[in-house]
């Protein structure tokens, strides 16, 4: 699928519906670009932004840490 869009002032562009509804982007997703200079083509991929919700709970300890003593240890580099 091939869709063109124009750039506008201030070097903005509109993402076409088509591709939104597609790859289901919405108004808080991320956009990564990434520049192929050799071939002078831009690849756009798009991600969800991650909240703080989302990140709760991916790591698991087996003992109960206190954040304050933590941050004391690491400046004092006992970490």
């Amino acid at each position: 699928m091939v869709i063109s869009t124009k750039v506008y002032k201030d070097f903005q562009m509109s993402i076409p519906s088509e591709v939104r509804k597609e790859l289901g982007i919405t108004d808080v997703d991320i956009a990564d670009w990434v520049v192929n200079k050799e071939n002078n083509n831009v690849t756009v991929s798009f991600r969800k932004k991650s909240s703080l919700h989302d990140l709760s709970g991916m790591g698991k300890l087996d003992k109960v840490t206190n954040a304050v003593d933590l941050k004391h240890k690491s400046r004092r580099g006992l970490l």
